[in-house]
């Protein structure tokens, strides 16, 4: 059978669970260590190359998002979203209206959506996570007429949800993964997961020359060294290509 979590997934979970293994063996409540010689499965997890959209499939999957707005696939606008600010899914689903502000032309992150236990708000991933992010008008104007159909199909929506569909859900992250893999297949661009939109827009920053600590600010990353380490291999490739820049000009003289 096919194995469904990476290495470094499966390492991380033992390492939650070992360390509580080992409160609970300090407290007498076990009396052996379970996890000291457990053999950690788990697949190699995919090169993160191919993780995010190049800027041809971005600009292709932006334009197609951006257009038939609708409360019955909110999904779209959750993924219009995730692609022009980097916000995690789950930060994403949280977004209520009062967290938009129109004329500062920002969004702040405040909060997250817990899909594991019921349908409500929980804290962020991290500290850190907590920001505010300016966006673009494109997506202002997408996010008006969103409301605006809320408005005007006078949607219950007591938490104030900005991708609340018709039915009075947020879609899952699974429901926006299917969506992305039929854009795969209708529009021809790569395969990615909803976390792919958040690589997506980091990358497209980084190579647009954005600085790396402006990035890491945006993401919600506690530091730009994790920042650093999630994106090395487009750093590499950005280093290489400014040695072939700088070689190229230094080669002009004689």
């Amino acid at each position: 059978s096919e194995v469904y979590h990476s290495k470094a997934s499966v390492e991380k979970l033992h390492g939650h669970i070992h360390a509580a293994v080992i409160d609970a063996l300090a407290d007498g409540m076990i009396k052996s260590d379970f996890c000291l010689h457990a053999e950690l499965g788990g697949h190699k997890g995919k090169d993160a190359s191919l993780k995010f959209l190049d800027a041809h499939d971005m600009f292709t999957l932006a334009n197609e998002v951006n257009q038939n707005i609708r409360l019955t696939s909110t999904g779209k606008s959750m993924i219009y979203t995730g692609l022009l600010t980097g916000m995690r899914v789950a930060e994403v689903s949280a977004l209520t209206w009062p967290d938009i502000d129109w004329e500062q032309k920002k969004i702040s992150v405040n909060k997250s959506w817990d899909y594991s236990y019921g349908q409500k708000f929980k804290r962020t991933k991290t500290e850190s996570s907590i920001r505010t992010i300016s966006v673009t008008d494109d997506l202002l104007n997408h996010l008006h007429q969103l409301k605006k159909l809320q408005q005007d199909h006078q949607l219950d929506n007591p938490d104030n949800l900005v991708f609340l569909n018709n039915r009075g859900r947020i879609p899952s992250p699974g429901a926006c993964d299917a969506l992305l893999k039929k854009y795969h297949t209708t529009l021809g661009i790569k395969r990615i997961s909803f976390h792919g939109l958040r690589h997506t827009h980091a990358s497209y920053l980084l190579y647009s020359g954005v600085k790396m600590e402006y990035i890491s600010k945006r993401l919600g990353h506690k530091n730009s060294s994790i920042t650093r380490n999630v994106y090395a291999h487009l750093i590499q490739e950005d280093q290489q290509q400014e040695d072939d820049l700088t070689l190229s000009a230094l080669s002009k003289f004689k």
